[in-house]
């Protein structure tokens, strides 16, 4: 089992560098990550950001990347994702 630094710091989503056909055996939304440092890349989904329970972000539909720090939770709806 991996063990994840306490690295919190806030979400931010880079532009997207994949192409799509990168999406081609990635999940459909509804997708949760719970972040451990761990990249995430989705495509056409909406995003709610959350730390602990509380909501912090919502984030409108796009197509992006970032990393995933331990303490936030991704929620995405919509399109796909894929994690690394």
């Amino acid at each position: 089992m991996e063990v994840c630094a306490d690295n919190s710091q806030p979400f931010r989503k880079e532009e997207l560098t994949k192409t799509s056909n990168f999406f081609d055996d990635a999940e459909s939304a509804p997708w949760t990550v719970d972040g451990c440092g761990q990249r995430v890349y989705w495509k056409g989904c909406f995003i709610i950001e959350y730390e602990g329970e509380e909501v912090i972000a919502r984030h409108e539909v796009c197509d992006g990347e970032g990393k995933v720090e331990r303490g936030t939770k991704l929620y995405f709806g919509g399109g796909k994702v894929k994690e690394e």
